[in-house]
């Protein structure tokens, strides 16, 4: 179900302050770096500059910071659109090429040794033939049938031999075209980051079978020291602004937000943000309820574009 916020405690809301300017991002952002504890953030788009700005706040510390963002008209058909969600992904340890390239090595190995042992019995076919057409020259006793016989042994082992031979320097071309259709057809195996979760709402302008409405609010929760940081304790500050995200919407707009650490509102935001995080559902068979894209999904896209490749 879509949460619902209680909007009668605005009404005697304290602790509170309105900004609107057109570089309001600032003040978010400085907000984020004093959280001790999480950052939650609702924004329906969002830049690849920020989602890094969260991965570097994150990397020395252990923030639970979670970011629900939406997807918008002709997303998938913007490579620019689809490379922001690399941001989330990382290199697995294992990749399933590495087996491949293991896989494809042994079988050179097994090939070549054949080919070795077929090219050496040809090669004592031929000098088998050899010496026995001398023989038969030596002893006068050739004649055109046992001749010709021989002779034609001696040409076709040749031929083999060459084309053995030719089977050798062609082996590498041959593993080398599997390796790369592999590459071309296989997405790497990748995972999801830890420094920052994440969940990406599905909207009816990708999918025409999405009833719920476009989450287009935006709030920005997080956690920050009390104002006797002595006593170790912290609030929860919360921003309900117009800015999204996203570098304009940060630095250029011209923005508002309301900022409170009223604590009955923010405990009302923080309780929704938690429904909305954590009741989304992966099929638009579920009614009244926001519906995210899957992670295969995601990075079969990110493969299509080229974003996400195979390392070599």
């Amino acid at each position: 179900m879509i949460p619902k916020l209680d909007t009668k405690i605005l009404e005697n809301m304290k602790y509170s302050r309105i900004r609107i300017d057109s570089n309001i991002g600032e003040d978010i952002l400085s907000s984020m770096r004093n959280a001790k504890k999480f950052i939650y953030i609702v924004s329906p788009y969002i830049s690849e500059e920020k989602i890094n700005f969260l991965k570097g706040l994150n990397s020395n510390k252990k923030l639970d910071i979670k970011l629900l963002f939406a997807d918008k008209s002709r997303f998938f058909d913007e490579r620019k659109e689809v490379s922001k969600l690399a941001s989330f992904f990382r290199y697995s340890k294992e990749q399933d090429i590495d087996r491949v390239k293991v896989e494809l090595e042994q079988e050179k190995i097994i090939r070549l040794k054949k080919i070795k042992l077929f090219r050496l019995l040809f090669l004592i076919v031929f000098l088998g033939s050899g010496i026995g057409l001398y023989a038969l020259y030596f002893l006068k006793k050739m004649t055109n049938i046992n001749g010709g016989v021989l002779g034609v042994i001696a040409f076709l082992s040749f031929i083999q031999i060459f084309n053995f031979h030719r089977k050798t320097t062609s082996l590498d071309f041959e593993l080398a075209r599997k390796l790369r259709n592999f590459k071309e057809n296989n997405i790497p195996n990748m995972e999801l980051i830890d420094e920052v979760k994440m969940k990406f709402i599905r909207t009816n302008y990708c999918d025409k079978h999405i009833e719920t409405p476009y989450p287009h609010l935006k709030i920005y929760l997080m956690d920050i020291p009390s104002i006797s940081e002595k006593t170790g304790k912290t609030v929860v500050k919360a921003f309900v602004s117009s800015a999204n995200f996203t570098t304009n919407g940060f630095g250029k707009n011209l923005e508002f937000f309301v900022e409170t650490t009223d604590f009955e509102v923010t405990e009302n935001l923080l309780t929704f943000f938690n429904e909305m995080y954590n009741n989304t559902v992966t099929s638009s068979a579920f009614k009244n309820t926001f519906v995210t894209h899957t992670t295969p999904f995601i990075l079969e896209k990110l493969f299509k574009y080229g974003i996400i490749k195979h390392k070599d």
